[in-house]
């Protein structure tokens, strides 16, 4: 989701590659307008429409996603110690019919960090033609795509980084419900769609 990823998150910059469980979200289905606002624990289910690619320490796409991963949070690219990593792309959440954002760049990946245990988590990454950027951050000890586990930072003029229970490093902007879109606190909309399209969210079965 770029409009919201790339304004979004703390992370991204225009320059650089920088409780009770409801059921699952359905495939196919996204959060309607005017439905009461998820419990947490709803899960995003999907697709991956193109597969992923589980990516080779020596692939030059997992040297650029730690590279991105590293400018957003101050750690060394050398130093991630990564658990998981899996490629893949897919089209924008919300749709687009804008030709730079049907097609958008992601990376999922579990690391941690070299002499810096309390570091630890799950990281999604995108990008699209004008930059790159972390999207939406997860404990380390989550699984799949699941609200409200993942958050995305909206940004904000003057916000200062800071850190937050369970995830790694500081960040900037106001918290929100990646998976959902809405505020993980009062469950109002912020944006009223999934971060992630359901055309790929399938991509992070397993994880």
């Amino acid at each position: 989701m770029f409009l919201a990823a790339a304004l979004a998150s703390a992370a991204c910059t225009a320059d650089e590659p920088s409780p009770q469980a409801t059921p699952p979200l359905a495939e196919g289905q996204a959060p309607e307008e005017g439905t009461p606002p998820p419990l947490p624990g709803r899960e995003l289910v999907g697709e991956c429409v193109n597969g992923f690619t589980d990516l080779a320490p020596e692939d030059p796409a997992r040297a650029e996603a730690l590279r991105v991963l590293g400018r957003a949070t101050g750690v060394p690219p050398g130093r991630f110690d990564v658990v998981d990593m899996r490629y893949f792309e897919g089209p924008e959440s919300p749709p687009s019919e804008r030709e730079y954002l049907l097609n958008v760049r992601r990376w999922y990946v579990k690391a941690t960090v070299r002499g810096g245990e309390s570091f630890a988590g799950r990281f999604l990454i995108e990008k699209r033609s004008f930059g790159a950027g972390v999207a939406a951050v997860a404990p380390f000890d989550t699984a799949g795509i699941r609200s409200p586990e993942w958050v995305g930072f909206q940004l904000v003029d003057g916000g200062v980084p800071q850190a937050y229970p369970d995830l790694p490093g500081e960040w900037a902007g106001e918290p929100y419900d990646f998976v959902t879109g809405r505020d993980p606190q009062t469950r109002e909309k912020v944006f009223g769609f999934p971060g992630l399209p359901i055309e790929v969210a399938g991509c992070l079965e397993g994880t």
